[in-house]
């Protein structure tokens, strides 16, 4: 009985916290938050399901609060090995869950690094461009010991647009996206297997060759992580956006909120398919015709 108590209390401690962005504030701003978490984490002496892998949710949602995260995370080699091993885990949610720990920690800016030079060789001809000083980025989160290759991501063909959603949510996308493939005046990314979820390199490669993001939200892509970094990502790299609602009645909020700013919003549960559908491709013409 105790052990079934403590266990949901760990499960109530861990809700409050990813829920709450004022606490993973208040953790990341205390000089002992990041490092009991990451030792929860880490400590082989903890029980993994309890205690282990909690802490390892936790850590993955204080990534998103800012920089001072990320530096923290980054200087605690027990754990940066774990999320290296972890990686390669035959747990699903565990290994999708450090494989975006890494790409935010190590591999997100040389991703943007990488696609900015590529953009910026493509448009060599029209314009001179300032070259880009890698060693003063912000942030070259990569070890000695581990090396990425990043090479082709941007050589292939570019899309116009790509869909953003979250799995639960399949259902409605999927049908968005068979209406505007049907249209054939597109060339459209869909992640139909969900494969960004435990790729983000992929995910950041579609992000970068396409030129309009259609933000499928709900509730279920607020509380994604996987949604947010592919959301985040998209703002860094200056995507267009176009919001659009698949759950009924659903305001975004937070950090969603911020992305999506007062953009106008296609909304596909108003229950008339068509009609909105029709808005659809209104708003894609007009996200164009402002190039």
């Amino acid at each position: 009985m105790v052990a079934i108590r403590y266990t949901i209390n760990i499960y109530i401690l861990t809700t409050i916290i990813v829920q709450n962005d004022e606490v993973k504030e208040e953790i990341v701003n205390d000089d002992q938050g990041i490092p009991l978490i990451a030792r929860c984490a880490y400590d082989r002496n903890f029980d993994f399901d309890t205690i282990r892998r909690p802490a390892w949710n936790i850590l993955d949602h204080l990534l998103f609060v800012g920089d001072n995260a990320t530096e923290q995370i980054y200087e605690i080699d027990y754990l940066m090995d774990d999320i290296h091993i972890l990686s390669s885990s035959n747990d699903t949610d565990l290994s999708s869950t450090t494989k975006r720990m890494q790409f935010k920690i190590e591999q997100e800016a040389s991703c943007i690094i990488k696609q900015n030079r590529e953009e910026d060789e493509k448009n060599l001809h029209d314009s001179p461009i300032k070259v880009f000083n890698e060693k003063k980025a912000i942030y070259q989160y990569v070890r000695g010991d581990y090396r990425f290759n990043l090479s082709g991501l941007g050589s292939r063909e570019p899309f116009d647009l790509m869909i953003s959603y979250c799995p639960f949510d399949k259902g409605l996308c999927s049908t968005i996206y068979s209406k505007l493939k049907e249209s054939k005046s597109y060339r459209i990314s869909f992640d139909e297997e969900n494969n960004h979820e435990s790729n983000p390199i992929a995910m950041a490669d579609i992000v970068g060759r396409s030129s309009i993001i259609l933000f499928c939200f709900s509730n279920k892509y607020r509380q994604s992580n996987a949604s947010r970094l592919e959301a985040e990502f998209a703002k860094k790299r200056k995507r267009k956006i176009i919001p659009i609602r698949v759950e009924r009645y659903y305001e975004p909020t937070g950090w969603l909120l911020n992305i999506i700013g007062d953009r106008e919003c296609v909304d596909f549960t108003q229950g008339n398919f068509i009609y909105t559908y029709n808005r659809l491709i209104e708003r894609i013409d007009i996200v164009i015709d402002d190039d």
